[in-house]
């Protein structure tokens, strides 16, 4: 068995480090996301997401897409393996939408950054039409929400700038078909939905690691680009 403390406290490392690589941004603050879901309903479909943890909730009314790796499940294969990794980065993909950040509610934010999940789940032999795989998933990324739209010009200072981590269950959802050609039942994508949990289970140290270890590159990459466009 692991040690939970030492987890957390070298997850908390890798937090501390993400900041120094921009001392000027340290009032970044890490939230845990412990309900809500964000969800993607088609291949061509952008991010809906409404989510939250302490002193913060948000929400989108969608964006453009992202990246889903499920949605190259089209088709797959019995007992083959999908990858449920998605990444939603920038203005025009995270969107904007209603907030509650430490009790003051906005009607709508303008959200930067870059959110990713990672997870995997086996595509079972069964002979349905429809088909709805359960698999756990780690979480994690930079989030700032500012009441201006920062594509479009400087937004000036962020109403928060939060780094987000957690972990849930997603659920992907897959049509079949029998191609008689191949002689096989294919799949294709649909869905996929993650839903936060309070108390998910802790990652695996690698895991925590590598996701540490993400959140530290997408702090650098997102506060050089933001210094370069200003």
């Amino acid at each position: 068995m692991f040690d939970t403390k030492i987890i957390v406290k070298s997850f908390f490392a890798l937090f501390i480090f993400a900041l120094l690589l921009n001392p000027s941004e340290a009032r970044a603050d890490a939230v845990m996301i412990t309900n809500g879901s964000l969800s993607v309903a088609g291949a061509s479909a952008g991010p809906l997401f409404a989510f939250a943890g302490h002193n913060l909730a948000v929400s989108n009314r969608g964006g453009n897409p992202g990246l889903t790796a499920a949605t190259f499940c089209s088709p797959c294969s019995a007992g083959s393996t999908v990858d449920l990794w998605s990444r939603f980065a920038g203005e025009l993909t995270l969107g904007s939408g209603p907030a509650v950040v430490a009790g003051t509610s906005y009607p709508q934010l303008y959200y930067a950054g870059t959110i990713e999940f990672r997870g995997a789940v086996q595509v079972p032999f069964v002979e349905l039409s429809l088909v709805e795989l359960s698999a756990p998933f780690d979480f994690g990324g930079l989030l700032v929400g500012y009441t201006s739209n920062p594509f479009i010009g400087n937004p000036g200072d962020p109403i928060f700038s939060s780094i987000l981590h957690g972990n849930g269950i997603a659920t992907l959802r897959l049509s079949s078909y029998f191609d008689k050609g191949l002689d096989r039942r294919l799949f294709s994508f649909q869905s996929i939905t993650y839903n936060f949990q309070p108390n998910a289970p802790v990652p695996e140290p690698t895991t925590l690691l590598l996701l540490g270890t993400g959140l530290a590159g997408v702090t650098a990459r997102y506060w050089r680009r933001k210094g370069k466009r200003y």
